[in-house]
């Protein structure tokens, strides 16, 4: 039976982030709640379908996070779901830039579970604000 601390579910974060720059969709399905809804610093949402799609087809495009990182993170237990806030620092093909994030996270019968991600950009780069 998984364990269901704030070290696990900071682990669970950094695994996430670990399977999004190895491109492993598997494994982020297998962490990912079915209800799950994604909100991109460019304001777009998504849900579980939608995100995943998007991930799918973008996979052979020129530009991606080729590296990703968390780090004042604090994770906050509550009972049947957890929050968990912190500084994400992403690296692209195109760009870095620094957000602030905040996401649910649930018990599943194989550890944590992410139900919802948002991020807010600290300060965004002149390239992204041209788009």
């Amino acid at each position: 039976m998984a364990e269901f601390t704030a070290e696990s579910l900071i682990a669970a974060e950094h695994a996430r982030r670990a399977a999004i720059v190895a491109l492993d969709i598997e494994a982020l399905e297998a962490m990912t709640a079915d209800h799950f809804h994604y909100a991109h610093v460019s304001g777009l949402v998504e849900t579980r379908e939608e995100y995943f799609a998007r991930t799918r087809a973008s996979l052979d495009a020129p530009a991606r996070i080729v590296a990703t990182s968390a780090r004042d993170i604090v994770a906050e237990m509550r009972q049947g779901y957890a929050l968990l806030k912190g500084t994400s620092h992403i690296e692209t093909t195109l760009m870095k830039f620094d957000s602030l994030f905040l996401s649910v996270w649930e018990p599943g019968e194989n550890g944590w579970m992410i139900v919802a991600y948002a991020s807010t950009p600290v300060e965004l780069p002149a390239s992204f604000l041209s788009r």
